[in-house]
């Protein structure tokens, strides 16, 4: 009864271990908003491993609700532990490997995390003086993690003896003979353990990345750097897991362990130092396939095989093809959706755009600055805005405006390139439906660049945007910082200098945090001259607020900035 109970203790830590894994990766997918600092510290230490490849960015999905990362390898591997303790109680504790595995990969994972502590620990004592209860629960939550699979191994590896047959032998005791592992296990092997130290032992390249980059300016090579850095992590991986738990995760997933060549008993530790050292000749990774196996016999060593308990090892060779295939699954759907939410994000602006246009157009005043984008590209073409003068009845007369491309002229300073010019600048009419048809109203159509001849020469135009002269203008730069609560929005104004007066929410609660009344220049560069909108609150949900600027002459003007995360916009209203 003990030994059932003692499994049964195996299974549970098992399911808690991949159900912590789980839920703390699926964490930035189900939190509406950021996590405080500890919270976001506990989730991160209940992951029972940390699997990060070279490029994590493209594995890794960030959220921008709760500020956190989803980490796809890490995902795939809990979801498969809690396969592996789901067979190991429905095979009536029979089915050990695929659980064995993931022990030893977490045993390894939470060690190394162990040891990224004690170093941030003596290279950052102030600060660790400081956090010392993090810091304590850091190292009691990573070693519990370390203690509870260890002895999950030790309990499941009581249960396996090796696969023995008997040789009669005259006059003697019969011989036992061990079985030794196949030429398809010794792939399996080569297949599994490679993959995984790469996995386990990666985020080395990320925690002491200025080794690296040293070790890079001294060989001064990509390839050399990336073979150096897999050379460590193979004498890492194969003498820890060799000589502390006699198999590596291959070796568990197929029911062979390490022994001497000449006994039953586990190699010592200096007998795996040299057992590691010998995998390092040339080719010797694939001696096995010529019956040499260099590294056995080079270290005095054999890999022999368990009494199978569970189904044929021969299934377990499509886990790596399915965890490759899962993570890639994963990761393209991922890419979709973030795809699919841009273009949503970017057809909803759009629209958006679309309508402030055609309601600045139907006003047809003569402080309306329309900007035309030349869709021929020809070498001489450069941006076209029209300031128009006068309207009647169906057409306007307008101010053609030519500037040199891709200068970025605030319309601040197009109004007094304008005045000064405007005597020698070419005036012409045209049809105010044709100027609105220049406003493409399908978001697919305007991605196909479709235009109108605006001069009847073959030259194709599109409208832009259109902004008021004589008037503050206030545009999103674009850039800002969301986190904890305080948010950083950057804007500038492309018009008449002008003053904040006013920041009314008109959905949301953000505490606005600037000193009003808030000067605004006029920006001479959009990426140089603008003003921070600080506050604090969510943006994780969709945000309103109306900024109302007055400038020289005592008028009003009326801006609505909307949005929700790092995606807003700013209309004018009035």
């Amino acid at each position: 009864m003990y030994k059932i109970d003692t499994e049964k203790k195996v299974s549970i830590i098992a399911l808690v271990l991949a159900g912590l894994g789980i839920i703390s990766e699926l964490l930035p997918m189900m939190v509406r908003s950021s996590l405080p600092n500890f919270a976001a510290r506990i989730v991160y230490l209940v992951k029972p491993l940390n699997l990060q490849p070279w490029n994590i960015r493209s594995l890794t999905y960030f959220d921008n609700n709760s500020l956190m990362f989803l980490n796809f390898p890490n995902l795939v591997f809990c979801v498969t532990m809690l396969l592996a303790a789901l067979f190991y109680v429905r095979s009536g504790y029979r089915e050990t490997r695929l659980l064995r595995f993931s022990f030893s990969v977490i045993i390894l994972s939470r060690l190394l995390s162990v040891f990224f502590l004690l170093v941030s620990t003596v290279m950052y004592s102030a600060e660790s003086v400081k956090m010392i209860l993090p810091v304590i629960l850091s190292y009691a939550v990573c070693l519990a993690m370390v203690w509870l699979a260890y002895r999950s191994l030790f309990v499941i590896g009581t249960t396996k003896v090796l696969d023995t047959t008997l040789r009669p032998r005259t006059g003697h005791e019969p011989e036992t003979i061990y079985e030794e592992a196949s030429k398809s296990q010794r792939f399996a092997h080569l297949l599994f353990d490679t993959l995984f130290c790469f996995l386990i032992l990666s985020p080395m390249i990320l925690y002491f990345d200025k080794f690296w980059e040293n070790l890079y300016r001294i060989l001064k090579s990509d390839r050399a750097v990336l073979t150096v850095s897999f050379l460590i992590f193979r004498c890492i991986y194969y003498t820890f897991f060799e000589s502390v738990l006699g198999a590596t995760p291959g070796k568990f997933l197929t029911e062979t362990r390490v022994i001497e060549a000449n006994s039953d008993r586990r190699s010592s530790f200096g007998t795996i130092v040299g057992r590691t050292l010998a995998r390092f000749i040339p080719f010797e990774p694939f001696s096995f396939l010529f019956g040499g196996n260099w590294h056995d016999a080079a270290s005095g060593t054999r890999v022999v095989r368990e009494k199978r308990t569970g189904v044929r090892a021969r299934r377990y060779l499509w886990i790596p093809l399915v965890y490759i295939v899962s993570i890639l699954f994963v990761v393209q759907g991922k890419n979709f959706y973030e795809k699919y939410q841009s273009y949503r994000e970017n057809k909803k602006t759009f629209l958006r755009n679309v309508q402030t246009t055609e309601t600045e157009l139907n006003r047809w005043s003569n402080d309306l600055l329309i900007k035309m984008s030349e869709l021929t590209y020809t070498s001489n073409s450069g941006d076209l805005y029209l300031k128009i003068e006068s309207e009647k009845d169906t057409v306007v007369e307008a101010t053609l405006v030519w500037v040199e491309k891709y200068n970025n002229y605030s319309t601040y300073q197009l109004e007094h390139y304008y005045e000064a010019e405007k005597e020698w600048l070419t005036r012409k009419t045209f049809s105010k439906k044709m100027l609105q048809k220049a406003v493409p109203q399908e978001y697919n159509a305007a991605r196909s660049k479709n235009g109108i001849d605006l001069f009847n020469n073959g030259r194709s135009f599109v409208i832009d945007e259109v902004d008021r002269l004589y008037a503050p203008n206030l545009k999103d730069r674009g850039t800002g910082s969301l986190g904890d609560r305080n948010i950083f929005i950057e804007i500038y104004n492309s018009g008449w200098p002008g003053t904040i007066t006013e920041i009314n929410n008109r959905e949301n609660d953000i505490e606005w945090q600037n000193e009003l009344p808030q000067y605004i220049p006029s920006a001479r560069n959009s990426w140089r001259d603008n003003v921070a909108l600080r506050g604090i609150g969510s943006v994780n949900r969709p945000y309103r607020c109306e900024i109302v600027v007055t400038d020289s002459l005592d008028q009003k003007h009326m801006f609505l900035l909307e949005g929700k995360e790092f995606k807003r916009t700013i209309t004018r209203t009035d």
